[in-house]
């Protein structure tokens, strides 16, 4: 069995590897290149945990490959249908923030008030009390202020707020240039609403997304003006690195994830390569024992997103208390793969991987075929990186990592922006 999944590894990473460098070189950083780099992280730190003689982890292994394989066919008929361009046709639109500033500073202000009022309700900000604890020296409970927010009505809704929104048009005033003290305070503002809740994942997709927006913005153009632009981008990039780096490891050691004798660098390497992938392994394990559930699970997980959904306990929740040996305190949540396998088995895994290369590639080409402002840019990373994250759990993680939340506010001021043009030409 050992063999087998030499094998399979082998051929995961000498597909994954060529995949990448053709993408790559084809289409520079894309929706395609994303998703392939984020696989192939979650891949790797499941090789590293899984139990070789463990028929269920080979087979986890197996899937993987497979998944991976059905989406570069799909990607790849997709993009020969339809080629994309290589970089974002970008035009700087003063004229299309006039038209939406009402508007975007509407949907900003009501998200910032929910989001405070939130954070009133269930008892404080995690962040700001556990920063406010470190430097008075007073004890701080992370873990019970975490769970006072979760207790609030709503908080998923206002994680799409938090995560997603209100960053995302932080980012697009940024971009603008129009304040440098307003940008400042937005971006704090932002910061402290994303680590507000004590998680460190949503304020680590978004500093990816701001990277990748960056990058679209300056990318193309002539040689001189690349030249141009490199230094300033170079600048960009330590910037927004250097925060998101330094405000991950100020938010680990206050949520006690850095063990005993061990480093800030050792828990931030443990929770991209090996937290998630040792829940997807014992999920598999769990759920490789179970009957087929045809669909019922997703159903029932977005159906829980609804106001008066009837109880159902998670997969990951139940993963969770097999872990800790009964506790329902926290999620322990199964792969991508392992969540189609549970709902529609083998079949599942060939669907949802195939249909994730259709729909990259689409996402891809329809961006590359029209003019992007800065806002339609940063969307785009957003949408790009979001899809690309999916690497937990089943559809409901689309609407619970922002890029539903995204194709909505991208939906809302397109329609606004068309709405005013169209009246402005009558």
């Amino acid at each position: 069995m050992s063999t087998l999944v030499l094998v399979v590894s082998a051929a995961y990473y000498l597909i994954s590897v060529a995949y990448l460098v053709f993408t790559y070189n084809r289409y520079k950083i894309c929706p395609e290149f994303i998703w392939a780099v984020l696989q192939l992280i979650m891949f790797y730190g499941i090789g590293q945990k899984a139990n070789y003689q463990n028929a269920s982890d080979v087979k986890l292994i197996c899937l993987y490959l497979v998944a991976l394989i059905c989406f570069i066919i799909t990607s790849g008929l997709t993009n020969r249908m339809h080629a994309p361009q290589k970089y974002l046709t970008k035009i700087p639109s003063p004229e299309n923030y006039q038209i939406r500033s009402f508007y975007m500073w509407a949907v900003l202000g009501a998200s910032v008030l929910i989001c405070g009022l939130y954070f009133v309700r269930g008892g404080g900000n995690v962040f700001l009390e556990s920063l406010r604890a470190m430097l008075t020296g007073e004890d701080y409970s992370t873990k019970y202020g975490r769970m006072g927010l979760l207790h609030v009505a709503g908080t998923g809704y206002v994680y799409q707020l938090r995560i997603a929104i209100i960053p995302c048009l932080t980012l697009y005033y940024i971009f603008l240039k129009k304040n440098r003290a307003v940008s400042i305070v937005l971006a704090i503002l932002a910061i402290i609403f994303m680590l507000g809740s004590g998680q460190r994942g949503g304020f680590i997709s978004f500093m990816c997304i701001a990277l990748v927006a960056v990058y679209y913005w300056q990318s193309g153009g002539n040689e001189q003006e690349t030249e141009k632009k490199r230094r300033s981008t170079a600048r960009t990039y330590i910037v927004i690195l250097a925060v998101a780096l330094s405000l991950f490891a100020l938010t680990t050691i206050m949520n006690g994830r850095v063990s005993s004798g061990g480093s800030v660098s050792q828990a931030i390497i443990k929770r991209i390569f090996s937290d998630n992938q040792s829940t997807a392994i014992q999920a598999f394990r769990y759920v490789d024992a179970q009957p087929c559930q045809y669909g019922r699970d997703w159903y029932l997980m977005l159906r829980k997103l609804l106001p008066g959904a009837p109880s159902y306990m998670s997969l990951a929740t139940r993963v969770f208390a097999l872990m800790k040996g009964g506790s329902t305190d926290g999620t322990a949540p199964p792969c991508i793969w392992t969540s189609s396998y549970y709902n529609f088995g083998v079949p599942g895994v060939i669907l949802v991987s195939s249909v994730l290369g259709v729909a990259t590639a689409k996402l891809h080409r329809s961006y590359t075929e029209r003019t992007c402002d800065e806002l339609t840019t940063i969307l785009y990373a957003g949408k790009s990186f979001l899809l690309g994250y999916w690497l937990v759990d089943g559809p409901v993680t689309l609407v619970n990592n922002g890029f539903v939340a995204l194709c909505l506010l991208d939906f809302l001021m397109n329609w606004i922006a068309f709405k005013v043009r169209f009246k402005v030409k009558r």
